[in-house]
């Protein structure tokens, strides 16, 4: 497995190191799955770029492609990719991906800063009367595979508030590409019992699950050690 050594990423806002310390428990209990190292990492719903950051720092030969659409987000994200130097592997991209190409409305709560999201923001539903309405751009996800000629996803990781089924049904033509999916599952949303449902209709065996984070395996790809 390319790894390179451990160091302590850094952050435009210091306080959210115990989002740090959490998302390294989290991928600890990916890479044990996985009898391959990873290439090609699809953070869906990146936020401030935790998971981005840390895979960036693990894997030397990675490339890593990642999906913010609340624009104040995004921006903190672009900083904490210069201020450690990752420009080369991470590419971060304003927009989000949805069942349609435009713009769909996100709450962000109002009692909460953009960088500080621990997944209670909305997305085209929910009760956005609570909270700060933005209107956030989307893409169809396998368009842009497509588009950029990707054969192949180590690990496709999902936490885009409530809408995981929508993008994954959208793009069910291209999930054979695709040889893990790291999904977070908001009970706000109920989606729990449909994405399970779905993903083992297409070839996928839940092998973790961790809080409302669940990892799934392709078993229709046959494991490559890299």
């Amino acid at each position: 497995m390319d790894c390179s050594p451990g160091k302590m990423i850094k952050l435009v806002d210091n306080s959210l190191n115990r989002t740090y310390r959490k998302t390294r428990r989290e991928i600890k209990k990916m890479l044990r799955h996985m009898d391959g190292g990873v290439e090609v990492f699809f953070d869906v719903g990146s936020c401030i770029g935790m998971y981005s950051l840390l895979f960036a720092q693990k894997f030397k030969n990675i490339k890593i492609y990642s999906f913010e659409p609340v624009t104040n987000t995004y921006n903190t994200f672009v900083k904490n990719i210069e201020i450690n130097g990752y420009e080369d592997k991470i590419k971060a991209f304003n927009f989000g991906f949805y069942n349609k190409d435009g713009y769909v409305k996100i709450g962000v709560p109002k009692d909460r800063q953009y960088e500080d999201n621990d997944g209670l923001y909305t997305i085209d539903k929910g009760n956005l009367s609570l909270a700060n309405i933005v209107d956030a751009k989307m893409r169809h996800l396998k368009e842009f595979i497509y588009e950029n000629n990707i054969d192949c996803i180590d690990i496709l990781k999902m936490d885009t508030e409530g809408s995981c089924l929508v993008i994954l049904e959208d793009s069910a033509e291209i999930l054979s590409r695709i040889r893990y999916i790291n999904v977070e599952i908001n009970d706000t949303f109920k989606e729990d019992c449909k994405i399970a449902i779905f993903l083992k209709n297409v070839g996928f065996k839940k092998v973790e699950q961790y809080g409302i984070n669940s990892f799934w395996k392709n078993m229709n790809i046959k494991e490559v050690i890299k």
